[in-house]
């Protein structure tokens, strides 16, 4: 552990090469959710409904990332026209939120069970704009990503500049 001088305060910087959980690191970074991916029945707009998809997306990744083969893969059995924001995916009838890291949505929802692979569900309308945000690309997601960080990151300055306040009292 060292110590760094940023803005005036003094960080502890943590070694992971030679930390203990090292290899717990390494499996959360490296780690990945098996997905299947079925069209809502009410969708299917084709005789048949078409095959599920299976996807083993990374944990840090967002599920937007994979929209774009996700729509690919269901758009000729789908209604159509469809906008990409109209698009939204549901496990067991909770809507998932495009602004949530897949690792962290399977961990929140499948805490008893950890079933693989995780059953979702695609729905080309009626998204429940109550409950999610409407996916309007990466660009919108990037800029959730970045908000988030800023937030994080006024919420820890603000956490030492308090500290610090009260050391000198």
């Amino acid at each position: 552990v060292s110590t760094q001088s940023t803005w005036g305060f003094n960080l502890m910087i943590s070694n992971w090469e030679n930390s203990a959980d090292t290899p717990l690191r390494e499996k959360l970074w490296a780690g990945s959710v098996p997905i299947k991916i079925e069209l809502a029945f009410n969708d299917v707009s084709a005789l048949e409904p078409p095959k599920p998809m299976y996807i083993l997306a990374n944990r840090m990744t967002y599920l937007a990332t994979l929209l774009k083969d996700i729509k690919r893969h269901f758009d000729s059995s789908a209604p159509s026209p469809c906008e990409q924001s109209d698009i939204w995916l549901d496990y067991n009838k909770v809507p998932l939120s495009w602004i949530i890291p897949i690792g962290v949505l399977f961990d929140v929802l499948e805490a008893d069970q950890q079933i693989v692979p995780w059953s979702l569900t695609l729905h080309y309308r009626g998204i429940p704009e109550d409950q999610i945000i409407r996916c309007l690309g990466l660009e919108s997601i990037r800029f959730y990503y970045i908000n988030s960080l800023k937030e994080a990151m006024y919420l820890s300055l603000i956490h030492i500049l308090r500290c610090r306040r009260t050391l000198k009292c």
